[in-house]
């Protein structure tokens, strides 16, 4: 199928994505997957909301975004998504394409470093800190259902 004769649905846009990635995020993406970064799990190319992001972690609610020319966004779209993102409990963590590509222990050992925050949030709030899927068994599991 060719990409500009059918417009492609959210989810197959991201899997079109996916297959396409540039080589700073395949570089990036080998660092990040198969719970390299202290056992935490990532997602490429996620759909959160109405966004897509290029990193997501979601138990840690941690976004990863590579930018730079090819990634810019307008001003207003950008501060709205990290708004909207913000909204849902996600940090953004956004890291240049020549880090990647010059300097890939650095950007890895600042994002190990904000899972590394991430957990520690967690922990503060106790055991009953749960978000999502988790959070509704949690409740059905406290209330006996």
């Amino acid at each position: 199928m060719l990409l500009g004769a059918v417009p492609l649905s959210r989810f197959e846009l991201a899997r079109y994505l996916r297959r396409t990635m540039t080589g700073v995020e395949w570089d990036l993406w080998s660092h990040l997957r198969a719970n390299q970064v202290d056992g935490f799990k990532f997602r490429r190319k996620a759909l959160l909301g109405p966004y897509m992001v290029d990193f997501a972690c979601l138990s840690a609610r941690l976004v990863v975004e590579i930018g730079g020319e090819m990634y810019d966004r307008s001003p207003p779209a950008d501060a709205a998504r990290g708004a909207w993102l913000e909204a849902q409990g996600f940090r953004v963590v956004r890291v240049a394409p020549h880090d990647v590509r010059e300097r890939i222990e650095l950007v890895v050992a600042t994002i190990a470093a904000e899972l590394a925050r991430s957990s520690s949030v967690s922990a503060r709030n106790g055991p009953g800190f749960f978000r999502g899927r988790r959070a509704r068994l949690h409740r059905r599991a406290e209330r006996g259902l």
